[in-house]
């Protein structure tokens, strides 16, 4: 045949749609459930609501502020100054990166608690008996929960603000040297306003993943909005509610996600030979120690602590590497990641694939509900999944009653189908996103050399493409695997009766109070997650070599 399926554009539009359709129905649920339930929500107190609203507020305020404290100074001090230990913290202050927010949560509550270690050594060192004797700020709070998701969170503008700086042109503090400015005024005046587009992304990108959390909020019993659709779901067993209430914060995501791609300065690219070169500005020698000990501060809390905590718990209770729970989560992990990883990439692939066939800015628009579904809180998409699979396994009923007479029970609902199908839905935008901006540097003319060679559709991507792409492709898999690894209220809701992974098998614990038996199970997660953010140091201090 001349012509088969997927050489007309109209075929690839066809499948396009088709695939966002089916990433869309959980967020389509929600939407369309939420009609018949919204008068429902009158029923939930305003007093519950607004404290709901208040405690998001005041957590995500303080987190923005301390993330953007912290990562814009950091940013602006390791690119245009040079003090002591510079080209270590450099890479060393993305390290809080391997940390998921609950992990660190688990382990600072139990650390810095009254009946925690280094509260009992103050005691013990002092002489004090009782709390009344001194005073030590409450960990588990508004104040501990924003002070960890800071620690989790600034590294994400600190990369973002750094990267912008770095595309300054040493010309352009030139020009402002000639027109008589220091380097305050020039920052003030040339820099902040050329990279504050992507300190508005970072904030952004905070602001989500904030709102995203529920492990860490939920052990320092902060009711944010997240944590409150499931409180209203599973505790109160008001589902109507916590529909409604879901589809009034995806309204929210979606403004959010809207005005991302409105500010996103897509036109940058980092390149080597683009960097900023110009001349660093040196501190005193007794200022940079003082410099670098306060960027070093951040490492050691976000990093360096809760590792050394985290092997201390683990060598004390070693045996949890001897028991069989453990090694079955273990697997279930490993095995549900690799399968949901390469079921995601391989959806993602052929989306950004078939987009660039397309180049239509219609499909374009609509591919924006995957960013939605990344976007969404957890606990938001798994309603959407439980109203989906809810109605399938009433229509299955009702199909096999009316043919064999009898009912099936629940077939979709808790099966591992459709926590596979969860991962895929909540994953596909991040692995699309990356695979779309690889192909922009692949010429479209090696399709036509490939057609040329006798090459149909499906040869050119496997002869051309996959070799071209398979450094990105084996870069997002790994960041697919530790992203579904890591991933717990999907997890949490969706498994099936009966079904851990690493994620649950310490959430468990750290419900039960009992963080020391979590330290074997966050290190394995750690470890994981030691892959992409190692390649990330790497590629960071090979750029920094070169400047």
């Amino acid at each position: 045949m001349k012509h088969w399926f997927f050489y007309k554009k109209r075929h690839y539009i066809l499948v396009v749609i088709l695939l966002l359709f089916f990433l869309s129905l959980p967020s389509l649920s929600i939407f369309f459930y939420s009609f018949s339930s919204a008068e429902k929500l009158q029923n939930l107190p305003i007093a519950i609501l607004l404290e709901y609203l208040k405690q998001t507020f005041f957590l995500s305020l303080g987190v923005c502020f301390f993330s953007a404290l912290l990562g814009i100074t950091q940013a602006l001090l390791v690119v245009f100054f040079d003090f002591k230990g510079k080209k270590f913290l450099e890479w060393a202050l993305i390290l809080p990166f391997l940390f998921p927010p609950y992990i660190l949560a688990y382990l600072y509550t139990d650390f810095f608690e009254y009946a925690g270690i280094f509260q009992s050594f103050l005691r013990e060192f002092f002489g004090w008996q009782s709390k009344a004797d001194y005073w030590f700020p409450q960990i588990r709070g508004m104040g501990g929960a924003i002070f960890v998701l800071t620690l989790s969170f600034y590294p994400y503008l600190y990369l973002i603000v750094r990267n912008a700086m770095l595309q300054q042109s040493a010309t352009l503090l030139q020009a402002g040297q000639l027109l008589g400015y220091n380097f305050w005024q020039n920052f003030y005046r040339l820099i902040l306003p050329v990279v504050k587009k992507s300190i508005f992304l970072g904030l952004i990108v905070i602001l989500v993943h904030c709102l995203h959390d529920f492990g860490a909020v939920e052990h320092f019993s902060i009711y944010t909005l997240s944590l409150g659709i499931f409180d209203l779901w599973l505790n109160r067993g008001d589902l109507p509610s916590a529909t409604t209430l879901s589809s009034v914060l995806m309204f929210v995501f979606l403004f959010v996600v809207l005005l991302e791609n409105k500010i996103n300065p897509k036109t940058q690219k980092i390149e080597t030979n683009n960097l900023y070169t110009g001349n660093k500005k040196e501190f005193s020698p007794c200022l940079s120690y003082v410099v670098g000990g306060i960027c070093f501060l951040p490492v050691f809390f976000g990093f360096l602590l809760p590792i050394g905590i985290l092997l201390f718990y683990a060598f004390s209770n070693y045996s949890s590497l001897l028991e069989t729970d453990f090694w079955i989560a273990l697997l279930n992990s490993f095995k549900i990641a690799t399968l949901a990883a390469f079921i995601t990439l391989c959806i993602s692939f052929l989306l950004a694939y078939f987009r660039r066939k397309i180049e239509n800015k219609n499909i374009d628009s609509l591919a924006t509900i995957t960013i939605l579904s990344y976007a969404l809180p957890g606990t938001v998409l798994s309603i959407g999944f439980i109203l989906l699979t809810r109605q399938l396994d009433q229509w299955l009923n009702l199909l096999w009653g009316g043919v064999f007479g009898n009912s099936v029970g629940l077939v979709f609902s808790g099966s591992l189908v459709i926590l596979i199908f969860a991962y895929s839905v909540k994953f596909c935008a991040l692995s699309q996103s990356i695979f779309g901006e690889s192909l922009t540097g692949i010429t479209p003319s090696l399709d036509a050399s490939g057609r040329n060679l006798g090459y149909r559709n499906f040869r050119i991507l496997k002869n051309i493409y996959l070799p071209i792409l398979n450094k990105e492709i084996i870069t997002i898999f790994l960041i697919l695997f530790v992203e579904i690894v890591r991933e717990l209220p999907l997890t949490l809701i969706l498994r099936p009766i009966g079904f851990d992974t690493l994620s649950t098998y310490l959430y468990q614990f750290a419900s039960d109070e009992m963080i020391e038996k979590t330290a074997v199970a966050s290190l394995f997660i750690l470890a994981m997650s030691t892959i992409p953010v190692g390649v990330l140091c790497y590629s960071i201090k090979k750029h920094s070599a070169k400047l």
